[in-house]
């Protein structure tokens, strides 16, 4: 993709053989320190200091689906996660706080975490992280930063 180098969202699958009642999926996200805001899951950033507008608020975000639909009630069935870290709108301080949130989950959960399609470790996937990170910060500025928010706006309404 055109725009692939920004890495606006990285994202991480946790998928089931079976499909998994939510109501218990929503159990542990909770455990793990995720919150419900209205009928989306994440593990939010800490409030102090105040964020800057242009960065998100959360460290991970969550989709829950099954078979490819979203889904949002507790009394759902779910087969599939997804963790998406907003790596160009957050400080790369961010990284690890997603990468340990993911395995925590993974843990909890029993199931392994894939990236890109491949299972992953912990230590390459936040090595990846930072790459990208590193990435972005050559070709145009550091995560997280105004100028950066700036440009990934100036580059919508994209064309598919």
């Amino acid at each position: 993709m055109e725009f692939d180098y920004l890495h606006e969202s990285e994202e991480l699958v946790l998928r089931t053989q079976a499909k998994q009642p939510c109501a218990l999926l929503w159990q542990v996200l909770a455990e793990q320190g995720f919150t419900l805001h209205e009928d989306v899951f994440s593990l939010d950033r800490p409030k102090k200091p105040p964020i800057p507008v242009w960065q998100t608020d959360s460290f991970v975000s969550v989709d829950i689906l099954d078979d490819g639909t979203e889904v949002f009630e507790r009394e759902d069935q779910w087969n599939k996660v997804v963790l998406k870290y907003l790596l160009a709108s957050q400080p790369r301080s961010g990284i690890p706080i997603f990468v340990r949130a993911a395995f925590a989950l993974s843990n909890c959960l029993s199931i392994p975490v894939l990236f890109k399609g491949n299972l992953i470790t912990m230590n390459d996937l936040e090595r990846r992280l930072t790459e990208f990170a590193d990435e972005l910060r050559d070709r145009l500025g550091e995560p997280g930063t105004e100028s950066v928010a700036i440009f990934i706006e100036s580059t919508y309404p994209r064309r598919s």
